[in-house]
């Protein structure tokens, strides 16, 4: 058998979660649309004689969706669990997750050309009921944007799992896995597959509790990993377990508990999801939040993860777990550190009764790193590695829980909603900062709360009402009625499955903690080295890498995560490195170039920024800040982890505009490396075809680089940037010329519509897709920057806006007011920023000598969150940012999607 590779399980992909398409045969392209009979040229009946007697193979349509989904979506108050064991297991939790990116418009490539504008108009027509095409797509069963599997397997038991994944890999098959669908991106269905729907897969949870027994087990784990749940669980001080099937959801897992608990009188805990329809095969593996089941006490839900048992990409049955830990109670840790992750493989896979399975050492040749996989399946998210076949999951000790409700019972009333705000900080300080309100930690850890305006969850004691009325008491407001907008309800700790971030109780010893400087917790560097030129760059990452030593890189420190500061590291701050924007600006003359770029890459930049139709670049250092954007970016120049210092960029090209794209797509990119590094003088540097035993690769160089991150594949020395054609720049602010008025605030939420409409849908509006491009703002309560040919039309539009809205009062079209600037003012960052940040600009160039100053006193300890982008963004950081879809894209789509949501 082929051995496993994490780059097997990427190119497999046979797993919907990522979305990314395989390579079709001829036959499987033919049958594009989701019809009976798909792929009828294999031989399916082999695939159904591996099966075992209750699995079930069905071929499905878009028929089998609209027929069972379509009716419940048509409900006043659609549930997901009414859709969860309809006969086909195709059923979404949103009917328009059954088409590619929920968009049902007909698209032949998955919206690649087509518009968010589009996009967002579509939204707007649907709200207002407008769109009139939309009943025809959805009921169109040959619409190319639909996203529904063409064959269903339901497996019982795993063996049935791996047999579908050897069919699937024969056969050059996708595979899509489901569980109980809760997915509200859709990644639970993709056209084309063959989905491997879990919802009748074996129930381990009614009987699936284990209460460890540490006088039976011994001190080592067996061989086939049976005890190592149990040992595992007894080295962090816990002593039951619970397995699920890879098809079992939180509401049958809740289930087993309560009928548990209920019979043995209340024992068990279990960190887990909100909605019953939520998976551990899915939650947990993104991380599950659980802030209001214990999360904050116990952990994320993928803490509570004690062993796996999955089928990998290569057919093979495996289970694995930690097997050897140590304690790490001294450094503050509550569990065990994992220090080997062990696993074994199932020797006999067509076996269907599993009290016959026999699990040993996995043959070398496998070449499975368990340790790896252990930390790569625990975030890497659902489905991505393999398809999980069940789990051992951490139980705690039963706690009974209490739900604080604000504002709620009998019935909101308007005075409790007037002081919801002093909730929201109440509830900060309870979570955050406790000893404000004389609550231990302790107390505090043992609550949580899914958001600012959520009710508070608590485990244990009761203290909450004692520290609202402290908290009231201390800000002068003990009306009897205040403290009665708070009230609690005692529920069972099984019912209360509320999902959240885990937050920690803020220190009192900040300062103390800051100025000691043995704090172990210090993330600052040992040395510092100001390179110059290239040359000391190449010479300090060969220094390293013959000494075993971490480099760190900053431009202008402007990283609000503390990225470019690490402890027991070279930094390199490229502050004082050669500044070549100030003589680097190059207009590029076509007369003389050719068309052919030169072999050291000197003609590239030019030739490149011409075949954009621009003719105008800056070479920029290194070392100096003021951000852009990837697409930018025509050449970069930079030494590699290896030392070698190379330029590279594209070098052949081809017009893509029938495509719909204003740049050429990348066909090639080539690169050169200096031949003679330890040169100081730039003049002599000598750059040539790099040697074939240095296995660069520039065409995967040039896409990682722009998107991977700044530092993450080498030191940035410099970077060829696109400049454009001059346009005057407008800025349009809103309320704060002369000076803010409560007649225009009171309008926010109508300029935060209009600003919405004239980016996103500016036709509205009676404004040019052109004009409305010409316009940005950095977020929804910002200005607006036009940079044009000098026609406002952004105040008419405003006056149209209000027009339509009934709001032509004077007043209110005085609200906004435009400011007209320099262009050459307004490239704060991407987008335009705001010119007084000029003033932190100014400012670097003040930092202390050291080197070491980042843009927070607390980045050294740890970062207090993300800022904005401002003038003090450098290039070499906020260009590598991933781009947002551009005709270089590696396979031309955009593969950008939204945060997971958790409920």
């Amino acid at each position: 058998m082929a051995s496993f590779a994490f780059a097997d399980a990427a190119r497999f992909l046979l797993l919907t979660v990522l979305g990314i398409p395989g390579s079709l045969s001829t036959a499987d392209a033919a049958s594009a649309s989701p019809v009976s009979g798909w792929r009828s040229d294999l031989d399916w009946a082999a695939l159904t004689s591996k099966l075992s007697s209750s699995a079930s193979l069905i071929d499905t349509s878009y028929d089998d969706y609209a027929g069972e989904c379509f009716p419940e979506f048509s409900e006043p108050s659609p549930t997901t669990y009414a859709l969860i064991d309809q006969p086909s297991g195709m059923c979404l939790p949103h009917q328009f997750l059954g088409w590619e990116m929920s968009w049902p418009r007909p698209s032949e490539n998955g919206h690649l050309n087509q518009t968010f504008n589009q996009a967002f108009q579509d939204i707007l027509d649907l709200v207002y009921d407008a769109l009139t095409d939309v009943d025809s797509w959805l009921a169109d069963p040959t619409n190319p944007s639909l996203n529904l599997p063409s064959k269903v397997l339901f497996p019982s038991i795993a063996s049935d799992v791996v047999a579908a994944v050897n069919f699937a890999k024969e056969n050059g098959l996708e595979i899509s896995v489901k569980n109980s669908g809760h997915s509200y991106q859709g990644a639970s269905s993709k056209k084309d597959t063959l989905l491997l729907n879990m919802n009748r897969y074996t129930h381990y949870a009614p009987t699936g509790i284990t209460d460890c027994d540490a006088s039976i087990l011994g001190s080592t784990v067996a061989e086939d990993l049976s005890t190592q749940p149990c040992l595992l669980s007894l080295a962090k001080n816990k002593s039951s377990l619970i397995r699920v099937g890879g098809g079992e959801n939180f509401d049958k897992v809740y289930r087993a508990l309560i009928a548990a608990n209920e019979e043995e009188g209340y024992k068990y805990h279990l960190v887990g999801g909100a909605a019953g329809t939520v998976s551990p095969m899915g939650w947990s593996w993104q991380g599950g939040l659980a802030g209001t089941t214990g999360g904050r006490l116990y952990g994320f839900g993928v803490d509570q993860v004690v062993q796996l048992e999955m089928v990998l990409p290569n057919g093979v049955h495996v289970k694995f777990g930690p097997t050897e830990w140590e304690d790490a109670s001294a450094e503050g840790f509550t569990v065990p550190r994992t220090k080997v992750v062990s696993g074994v493989c199932r020797s006999n896979p067509d076996e269907h009764d599993e009290e016959n399975w026999v699990w040993k050492s996995c043959p070398e040749d496998f070449d499975i790193d368990f340790n790896d996989m252990w930390f790569a399946v625990r975030g890497g998210g659902g489905g991505t590695w393999g398809v999980v076949t069940s789990v051992y999951l951490q139980l705690h000790d039963y706690l009974p829980v209490e739900k604080y409700l604000f504002n709620s019972i009998p019935s909101p009333t308007e005075e409790c909603s007037a002081i919801a705000p002093q909730f929201a900080e109440f509830k900060a300080q309870y979570i955050l900062a406790s000893s404000l309100l004389n609550v231990t930690k302790e107390r505090s850890l043992a609550c949580g709360s899914p958001d600012v305006a959520s009710d508070i969850w608590c485990y244990g004691e009761e203290d909450v009402m004692q520290a609202w009325t402290r908290f009231l008491d201390l800000n002068n407001m003990t009306d009897p009625a205040n403290v009665a907008c708070l009230s609690s309800i005692a529920k069972e700790a099984s019912l209360q499955n509320i999902s959240a971030a885990p937050v920690y109780d803020a220190p009192t010893d900040v300062d103390s903690w800051l100025a000691d400087p043995t704090n172990p917790s210090l993330n600052l560097p040992s040395k510092v080295l100001f390179p110059s030129i290239a040359s000391d760059v190449v010479a300090a990452v060969n220094f390293a890498k013959e000494n075993g030593l971490e480099i760190s890189v900053k431009n202008s420190g402007h990283s609000w995560q503390g990225a470019s500061s690490k402890k027991d590291t070279l930094l390199l701050n490229m502050n004082r490195y050669t500044h070549y924007a100030p003589t680097g600006i190059t207009d590029c003359d076509a007369s003389i170039l050719g068309s052919t770029v030169a072999e050291d890459l000197s003609t590239q930049p030019c030739l490149l920024s011409l075949a954009k139709n621009k003719s105008s670049l800056i070479r920029v250092g290194g070392g100096e800040n003021f951000g852009f954007g990837v697409d930018q970016v025509v050449r970069l120049e930079m030494v590699l982890p290896n030392g070698v210092h190379v330029k590279f960029g594209p070098t052949e090209w081809e017009d893509a505009s029938a495509e719909g794209f204003t740049v050429p797509r990348t066909k090639v990119v080539s690169g050169v490396c200096r031949s003679n590094p330890d040169e100081h003088d730039e003049e002599n540097w000598v750059w040539k075809s790099c040697p074939e035993d240095f296995d660069i690769d520039f065409n995967d160089m040039w896409f990682a680089v722009r998107g991977g991150g700044g530092g993450t594949w080498g030191v940035v020395t410099s970077v060829y940037l696109q400049l454009h054609d001059y346009l005057p720049v407008e800025g349009y602010s809103f309320n704060s010329i002369p000076s803010p008025t409560e007649d225009c605030s009171a309008i926010a939420p109508q300029f935060a519509e209009f600003k919405a409409q004239y980016i996103l849908a500016s036709s509205l509006l009676n404004v040019t897709k052109e004009r409305s491009l010409a316009c940005g703002s950095p977020d929804v309560a910002s200005d607006i920057w036009c940079h044009g040919h000098g026609e406002e039309d952004v105040m008419q539009a405003w006056t149209r806006f209000l027009d339509l809205n009934n709001m032509t009062d004077p007043a209110n079209v005085a609200c906004l007011s435009s400011i007209a600037k320099e262009a050459s003012l307004q490239n704060i960052s991407a987008p335009p920023g705001y010119v007084e940040y000029m003033m932190i600009s100014a400012a670097i160039d003040r930092i202390l000598q050291s080197g070491i100053c980042m843009m927070h006193e607390r980045l050294p300890n740890g970062s207090p969150g993300l800022g904005d982008s401002c003038g003090c963004g450098a290039p070499m950081s906020v260009a590598w940012n991933p781009p947002d879809l551009d005709p270089e894209s590696r396979d031309g789509s955009n593969n950008h999607h939204a945060l997971p949501i958790y409920y």
